[in-house]
């Protein structure tokens, strides 16, 4: 009997998607493709992308993936084309010795386009640069956006302008009942806008991957059991993923060296009573796994630290949610001082290693380790802030920024680094600093990521309760 290959189901999976990509782009009028998917399907959405914004991809389409977030719909198609700009700039980085030469830049912003119109416009002229026959996609993923109305308007926009020949529009639409809230597009572009409904059954998928093992194996069903758990928190059935968690525990007592499990199981259920507001039954699951998590690592086993650290910072995150139901900034300074407290001792001289001049190939022993760290420091001064003990925070925040400055280059650019730098100048009036003291932060702040650290700031406005 042939081997059972555990990608077959993933895979079959993406030629359905590719299968539905072709057939939306074989219609003439069809300029938008939503994607109405389940939860747990996202990911192969993801997937999809990444397969065709690659050589190995089986269309020919040029495939840019957008994540900046649509908050206002004046600012959206600003924003969408200073990310593809930066992608631009990066491919051009990584390809400097390719034959294929860039020449577009985005063109100037008129103030009497809208923002739909400003993004269709460079995008076309960006096919139009490339001189190629493939039609270019953008996937837009915003990574947050205020309310739906907003972007169903911004798409409406979008159609109203029209969109080129050789540009088309990606979207997803993760729903529960199967139904898309789209509703105003749909029935303006009924031929312009193609909704596919992919039913990938990626339950079955998974299934059917934890079923290639021995089925009479604990393991093997844990996992059938916790997939199970996992679709039911997913479609907010609390009661019956209560009940499921109680099997996924038994099984694990009959696998050895498996308490990562545990805690596994009491991460899922957490994620569905806070996705129904209930805080107490939240915060009952998060003490379970930090106590598991915890012995891990006491008794030094294999991932208790990471598990530890992971179990704290989804505690606290509760008690900093803006709900005041729950909200609770002292308990979530002490959950991550905590963090600050566990795993393996760090040099006592680390932070004086930290030169003035900061250098991009500063050696970090530990990246994670420095970077939960730095988080850890970075949401204790927030929590101190809103509780307006300006003088503690202050303190966790330049012992964040120490931290931070420890992490590779590279990992900076990408951190909270602006954030806590735009903190502590918030912070420098409090104290009845001066300006010259402010001008420390910024030139620290400069060392540590360069010249246009607040460009990477998305929200500048004060956290100073």
């Amino acid at each position: 009997m042939p081997k059972f290959n555990p990608n077959i189901p993933i895979a079959q999976r993406y030629e359905q998607l590719v299968e539905h990509w072709k057939d939306f782009i074989s219609r003439p009028d069809a300029r938008t493709c939503i994607w109405l998917i389940e939860p747990e399907e996202l990911q192969m959405i993801e997937s999809f992308y990444r397969a065709e914004a690659s050589v190995q991809g089986k269309t020919t389409d040029i495939f840019f993936r957008f994540s900046c977030p649509l908050k206002l719909i004046d600012d959206y198609g600003k924003d969408l084309v200073a990310e593809l700009r930066e992608q631009i700039h990066s491919y051009r980085e990584e390809a400097r010795n390719e034959a294929l030469d860039i020449k577009w830049e985005p063109q100037p912003w008129n103030h009497r386009n809208s923002s739909s119109k400003y993004f269709l416009d460079n995008f076309y002229w960006l096919a139009q640069d490339l001189n190629i026959s493939s039609t270019l996609v953008a996937y837009l993923a915003p990574s947050e956006f205020v309310r739906p109305s907003i972007w169903e308007a911004w798409l409406i926009e979008c159609l109203k302008i029209g969109i080129p020949a050789n540009v088309r529009l990606m979207v997803t639409e993760v729903v529960d009942d199967g139904k898309s809230k789209f509703k105003n597009l749909l029935k303006r572009y009924p031929t312009e806008v193609c909704v596919i409904q992919p039913e990938l059954d990626m339950t079955g998928a998974m299934k059917e991957v934890a079923a290639a093992g021995d089925l009479s194996h604990p393991g093997v069903k844990f996992q059938m059991a916790f997939i199970d758990l996992t679709q039911m928190v997913g479609k907010g059935q609390m009661e019956k993923a209560e009940k499921q968690s109680v099997i996924c525990l038994d099984l694990v007592k009959q696998i050895e060296d498996a308490q990562h499990l545990q805690v596994a199981v009491y991460f899922t259920l957490a994620a569905g009573w806070i996705g129904k507001r209930r805080y107490d039954r939240t915060l009952e699951a998060y003490d379970t796994a930090c106590m598991v998590a915890e012995n891990m690592y006491r008794t030094k086993q294999a991932m208790g630290l990471q598990l530890l650290t992971q179990a704290l910072f989804a505690k606290a995150s509760v008690f900093v949610s803006p709900d005041k139901s729950v909200n609770d900034y002292e308990a979530g300074y002490l959950l991550y001082k905590k963090v600050t407290e566990v795993g393996e001792e760090l040099p006592d001289n680390l932070i004086e290693q930290l030169p003035e001049n900061v250098p991009e190939d500063l050696p970090t022993a530990n990246p994670t380790k420095i970077y939960n760290l730095m988080e850890a420091w970075r949401m204790m001064g927030y929590c101190k802030m809103r509780l307006k003990e300006y003088d503690i925070s202050n303190k966790c925040y330049e012992k964040a920024l120490e931290f931070g400055g420890l992490l590779p280059f590279e990992q900076r650019q990408d951190s909270t680094l602006p954030y806590i730098g735009k903190a502590l100048i918030d912070l420098n009036p409090e104290l009845k600093g001066t300006y010259q003291d402010e001008l420390k932060i910024r030139k620290k702040l400069t060392q540590i990521m360069g010249e246009n650290w607040e460009s990477k700031l998305v929200n500048n406005k004060s956290e100073v309760a």
